[in-house]
């Protein structure tokens, strides 16, 4: 009987273990990926959101420049690993036709106040307060990002945390095809 009970409680603690990696996994794993939206090819729904700074942002403002759209989140991990990435890519196109813009989504504004405070991007971010923008475009997690061509044509959607090489790839591939 001793060796029924310390055999369910070996398999009982392994199933728990297993159970455990998984979930965690599935928070901190490796997300990226590309995948398809069926915006792609379609022109982006505009915005209007409001930035951290009081300013309003319009994404039909930007229709002569390519657009990095990301969307992020405080409590996000894969976030904060690409936070340094994305705006060092910023500091290299700041002064070119693209233009970067994070929107905050799924959080407390005082959270996400608290992250820009720590990573402190230099490129436009506002608060998708109703959740109306994430809805528009379908995000289904953070982070996501769209890249857009000139004249507000989505060319690709990104999940997952960026790098800059990915950055550049994507922004190369909208500026090679005169978009």
């Amino acid at each position: 009987m001793k060796i029924v009970e310390s055999s369910l409680k070996i398999v009982s603690f392994l199933l728990i273990i297993f159970f455990i990696l998984l979930l965690l996994v599935a928070v901190f794993g490796n997300r990226t990926s590309v995948k398809e939206s069926p915006l792609v090819g379609k022109k982006a729904p505009d915005i209007e959101i409001e930035s951290f700074d009081g300013n309003k942002i319009q994404l039909s403002d930007f229709d002569d420049k390519i657009i990095l759209l990301n969307f992020w989140a405080s409590w996000c991990m894969p976030c904060k690993q690409e936070a340094p990435e994305l705006d060092s890519s910023w500091n290299k196109y700041r002064n070119s036709d693209v233009v970067f813009i994070g929107i905050n989504i799924l959080d407390e504004e005082s959270n996400a106040k608290r992250y820009l405070d720590q990573y402190k991007p230099e490129y436009l971010n506002g608060y998708d307060r109703q959740g109306n923008v994430a809805l528009d475009y379908g995000v289904s997690g953070v982070p996501e990002t769209y890249f857009i061509s000139k004249g507000g044509i989505i060319v690709d959607k990104y999940i997952g945390p960026l790098s800059e090489q990915l950055i550049d790839k994507y922004i190369d591939k909208i500026k090679s095809n005169k978009s």
